[in-house]
């Protein structure tokens, strides 16, 4: 791609997958630069190796810039993106600047539900093991590697192939791995079938006399396996797993506490045995498919096994914190359900007489976790490991919590604190990741504590700040006190932008599936938050579209009722002159009727349009919302869930002049 060239300018410098790309333009001896509302290890990385880091989005960034690479979470309104189309200059997406990095290099693309970043990054340090100094991208930092990318030098490379938004669709690799298919994103692909032909698409795409590595022990990807083999068009697809029948099979697995042990069997000839620090049946599988590519591409077994023997995965991948209390603290990064089981399994695998005293358990957050299902998966494990240990802490300073030893929950939160608001805080799939530690007061008054006496603590918030970055800017403890007229409050958990009503409806409809709010601000009047902050995700509502049919407008609810009122006595409507001094946004303007000197909201509104996390949004008439004095449907109860996207209104001829003489009475 002849468009890649130099200088380059990088929005969203600080995410996971464009730092990596920033790194790899960067050692390829590009001249680099970029933007990121927030610093992290990983800018602090570019910063070491050259590359300018501005701490705002700003047009005058992109300087003498030829090309523009900018991250999937930002639109066309962002001054630098703007900025370049201004100018005419290229502005490329993450898959193609992927693909075009790699371009004259034997690709290896990793794909799947769960597992990838595990996976690319041990075939990325065995085949660095074994001298064939690999080109890597990995949706994580590989604490073996030292990063999360690398020019390498070699003719291989290995890269993460991510399935949002259909991504991996722009490679072409050589060799590819699908190491499970298990419904995700539905928000992108409406149904599971729609998701898992996305990975047969993938499939597909391996160049001629190509290998395909697929997880037999998950059904998705094995009959992705099947499907490619039975269209016999020479793609060679191979499986791995524990069963019978798998190409690749690990048999006699001990797993303990240290890891595990099991003899690797290729088409069901032994080749030898191989020992892991990981624990778990999930971290025997990642073996399995990194040892089946590195061998087909010629590395030796002696190698294979030298390498997995001390490899200790991505961060944040049951990255071991601790012990605080007698309480082991692991940081996770997993939030699918089919992840956070096979995470409690590794759990289970703790030393026994750690066990005995705390027994594993997750901290469950329910209103943290991406999908409801999740939440499920945890209450269960929860039950079946304590049944008796039910409640809730009484609060934040109370001997027992959940009927276990409160002390050493709070010296394993206190731990977890500092790890994440230290080197635990390197990004994640979607920037920094790091989380106050459940034992700070505010934490603790808002979230209560663990619900059992859990030893096992999941954080899983950038699963959900990913999927959010898909409708506007996303930002991470965001204090609240630069968003209210008071200037006062604590920090939202994710704090999002939307620009438009659709980007709005996305926003909430996956706060509300997280079970994570959201609370939608307006213009921040009249808004008290508290020095705790808010829990959850906070989305600020900038959705001002307006359209315009004569008298008839629509109108998002993020625009500024006052000066949208002051707007249409300029053009002569008339019907809102007595609005012109009322704060705060039309969304709440509806939730209240808003009303002065004689006029109200209803009687020139003639329909809301609705977002019913469950039903989808749809048009409600305004004699549906029951408005009353100050109050509404909304304001007792009757809509609660529902986030006001637009309204529409119906308004009349005026003069201009009258209509603005009236209005600066009020205002």
């Amino acid at each position: 791609m002849n468009e890649l060239r130099g200088p380059v300018h990088v929005v969203g410098i600080g995410g996971m997958h464009m730092s990596a790309i920033a790194q790899l333009l960067r050692e390829r001896g590009e001249t680099v630069r970029g933007s990121d509302l927030e610093a992290s290890a990983l800018t602090r990385n570019l910063e070491a190796l050259g590359v300018t880091v501005f701490p705002e989005h700003a047009a005058a960034n992109l300087g003498d810039a030829r090309c523009v690479v900018a991250t999937a979470a930002v639109g066309d309104d962002n001054p630098e993106v703007a900025e370049a189309r201004r100018r005419g200059l290229p502005v490329l997406g993450r898959p193609e600047v992927v693909a075009a990095l790699m371009a004259g290099k034997r690709v290896i693309a990793v794909a799947g539900s769960h597992g990838k970043t595990t996976t690319t990054s041990l075939i990325a340090f065995i085949l660095q093991q074994a001298g064939r100094r690999p080109m890597y991208l990995i949706g994580g930092e590989s604490r073996d590697l030292g990063g999360n990318a690398s020019w390498g030098g070699g003719d291989v490379c290995v890269v993460e192939a991510d399935e949002y938004q259909r991504a991996f669709h722009a490679y072409e690799p050589d060799v590819a791995v699908i190491t499970n298919v298990d419904a995700d994103h539905l928000d992108l692909y409406g149904t599971a079938e729609a998701y898992e032909e996305a990975f047969l698409t993938f499939a597909r795409r391996v160049r001629a006399g190509g290998r395909l590595v697929a997880g037999g022990g998950n059904a998705g990807s094995a009959r992705v396996a099947a499907a490619t083999t039975n269209e016999g068009d020479g793609l060679a697809a191979e499986t791995y797993g524990l069963g019978e029948g798998c190409t690749w099979r690990a048999t006699n697995v001990a797993l303990g506490a240290d890891g595990a042990t099991f003899t690797l069997n290729r088409a069901g000839e032994p080749l030898g045995e191989l020992s892991i620090a990981l624990p778990g049946e999930y971290a025997v599988e990642n073996t399995l498919a990194a040892a089946a590519v590195c061998l087909g591409e010629g590395a030796p077994f002696a190698t294979v096994r030298a390498a997995a023997a001390c490899f200790q995965g991505a961060k944040r991948r049951f990255e071991h914190v601790g012990e605080a209390g007698g309480v082991t603290v692991i940081d996770e990064y997993a939030h699918h359900p089919s992840e956070v089981r096979a995470v409690l399994g590794a759990a289970r695998a703790l030393p026994r007489a750690q066990a005995d005293r705390h027994p594993p358990a997750p901290h469950l957050q329910p209103h943290r976790l991406p999908v409801g299902s999740v939440a499920g998966v945890l209450g269960r494990a929860r039950r079946a490991r304590h049944p008796r240990n039910l409640r809730r802490p009484r609060d934040a300073d109370g001997g027992a919590l959940g009927g276990g030893p409160g002390a050493g929950h709070r010296a394993a939160f206190r731990l977890l604190r500092g790890h994440l608001r230290g080197g635990g805080r390197t990004g994640g799939g979607a920037g920094a990741s790091g989380r106050r530690g459940p034992d700070d007061r505010r934490g603790e008054r808002h979230r209560g504590g663990p619900a059992a006496a859990g030893a096992i603590v999941v954080t899983a918030l950038d699963g959900l700040a990913a999927k959010l970055e898909t409708a506007g800017e996303v930002r991470r403890d965001e204090p609240m006190s630069r968003h209210t007229t008071f200037g006062v409050g604590g920090p939202a958990d994710l704090y999002v932008t939307v620009r438009d009503t659709d980007a709005l409806a996305r926003a909430a409809r996956l706060a509300a599936e997280a079970g994570a709010g959201p609370f939608v601000l307006g213009s921040g009047s009249n808004v008290v938050v508290a020095d705790g902050g808010i829990r959850g995700v906070v989305i600020d509502n900038r959705a001002r579209e307006e359209a315009r049919d004569g008298f008839r407008v629509r109108i998002g609810s993020g625009a500024s009722f006052a000066g949208f009122a002051r707007k249409m006595c300029r053009a002569g409507v008339a019907g809102l002159a007595w609005a012109v001094g009322i704060p705060g946004t039309l969304g709440g303007a509806v939730v209240y009727n808003a009303g002065a000197y004689g006029g109200c909201l209803a009687d020139v509104l003639t329909r809301v349009r609705l977002l019913d996390p469950e039903e989808g949004d749809a048009w409600r008439s305004a004699g549906e919302l029951n408005l009353a004095y100050r109050g509404s449907a909304f304001t007792r109860g009757a809509l609660a869930g529902r986030t006001v996207l637009e309204a529409a209104l119906a308004l009349s001829d005026g003069d201009a002049e009258a209509l603005l003489a009236e209005a600066g009475g009020y205002d």
